[in-house]
């Protein structure tokens, strides 16, 4: 079954980096070692996620006991659909559910989205379970080649963002914004 750039089949995982590095994955150790290469990977107790950054999508693995992975599901990071030629996902954040964010939620960015408003972070609820994460929120930042997050302050209150402006024709859209996570963590506002 194809997935994005990887192809699974009942005992093993083959994803492809930007159609450069190949890799046959068939336990978490093995894909660890292909994350290491691609960075877009993060785990939750007994579930993986894996960021496709040229399809801007998110795959769910679970990890069994074994150390053998099996695909559960995989999620459009845009709420639009198709995805417009030359987007791509470039970031994966995970805070720990905490006392003033008891639901998990999954963030990611998206770049390049030829929107006016800018690349976006969409935010994944994981209140139906670690295994069935659902895109809830999508936010447009306003700016363009959107590339970093960072969570910090007291509980994880706030993401710090940044851009580079890479319009073929301008360096438009670069720079750093910072929001608050609000409505328990499902939503961002712009903050300072």
């Amino acid at each position: 079954m194809a997935i994005g750039p990887f192809a699974t089949s009942s005992t093993s995982t083959l994803a492809v980096d930007l159609g450069t590095l190949r890799y046959t994955v068939r336990t978490t150790r093995e894909l660890r070692r292909c994350l290491s290469h691609m960075t877009c990977g993060r785990r939750k107790g007994n579930t993986l996620y894996v960021l496709l950054e040229l399809t801007s999508e998110l795959a769910v693995y679970k990890v069994h006991s074994t150390d053998m992975l099996t695909h559960v599901a995989t999620l459009s990071t845009l709420k639009a659909s198709p995805t417009p030629s030359g987007m791509a996902a470039a970031e994966i954040l995970i805070p720990k559910p905490n006392r003033s964010f008891p639901t998990g939620y999954i963030y990611t960015s998206n770049r390049e989205d030829p929107h006016p408003e800018g690349d976006t972070i969409a935010i994944f609820s994981l209140e139906k379970g670690e295994e069935r994460p659902e895109l809830v929120t999508e936010v447009r930042t306003g700016l363009r080649h959107l590339r970093g997050m960072v969570f910090g302050g007291d509980d994880d209150r706030w993401l710090i963002v940044g851009g580079v402006g890479s319009r073929a024709t301008s360096l438009e859209g670069g720079g750093i914004k910072i929001y608050e996570r609000v409505e328990g963590g499902k939503g961002l506002r712009q903050g300072c």
